[in-house]
């Protein structure tokens, strides 16, 4: 089953049909994109195991990596998971509080890290696409290629007009009539169709529910297997913008 599948399932549950309906292909298309990429929040299915961060020497006052940089991805992600240094997992500060250590209260700090920070930021000529950074206390004083490794979650491709008849959604196909339902779902109720009833919402979500318990069980399970030695997983996640 592809994105053209779909994109008929959800043309369907609304009542209407390619070439005839309400909505250009592009605007439908934005409304699966929506539904699949917050389904995919919603049960962790996108986590990827620990990978090495190839990570710069950096300074006090410049103490940043670029995240799909050292990870070697092209897929910007929707947040991290779990940072490790040298086995041993790291605690998640806010930026703000990675800076005041390193720049006022230690910045003499040695040795590996204990916390880090992970944000987004545009580039200085607002022409660059927003980047995911993460910084560390203490920071990072010299290159290093072996002891950092990093689980997130990463951000799938987005249905277009050119890919969604060859690329797949990241989970199973059992789930896919969710992606149309859970689409329709939304564009019935902004439009205010009795086809939209709160039974039927509530009814997409026991299912997104129970795919969820799916994944995150995976999760953690992959997630204690595949992270180094004395690494512990049960770490509460969350994404950007929430």
């Amino acid at each position: 089953m592809t994105f053209e599948t779909i994109l008929n399932r959800h043309l369907a549950k609304i009542g209407e049909a390619s070439g005839n309906s309400t909505e250009t292909t592009s605007q439908i298309l934005d409304r699966i994109t929506e539904a699949y990429w917050r389904i995919c929040k919603e049960t962790g299915c996108t986590w990827r195991e620990p990978a090495v961060a190839t990570l710069a020497a950096v300074t006090a006052t410049a103490n940043q990596h670029q995240l799909t940089t050292i990870l070697g991805i092209s897929n910007e992600v929707f947040d991290v998971y779990n940072v490790y240094w040298d086995g041993m997992q790291l605690n998640r500060w806010s930026k703000d509080r990675i800076d005041q250590q390193n720049l006022y209260a230690d910045q003499s700090a040695t040795g590996d890290p204990l916390a880090y920070a992970v944000w987004e930021e545009y580039a200085t000529d607002a022409t660059t696409s927003k980047t995911t950074q993460i910084a560390f206390y203490p920071y990072i004083g010299s290159a290093d290629t072996t002891n950092c490794y990093i689980s997130y979650f990463e951000l799938p491709d987005k249905p277009t007009t050119s890919n969604y008849t060859a690329k797949y959604p990241i989970f199973g196909e059992e789930y896919h009539h969710i992606i149309a339902e859970l689409s329709a779902l939304e564009y019935l109720r902004d439009i205010g169709d009795s086809r939209y009833t709160p039974m039927r919402w509530r009814e997409c979500w026991i299912e997104i529910g129970k795919m969820r318990d799916r994944y995150i069980m995976q999760l953690h399970i992959g997630d204690k297997m595949g992270s180094p030695a004395g690494a512990r997983s049960g770490h509460k996640y969350h994404f950007y913008g929430e």
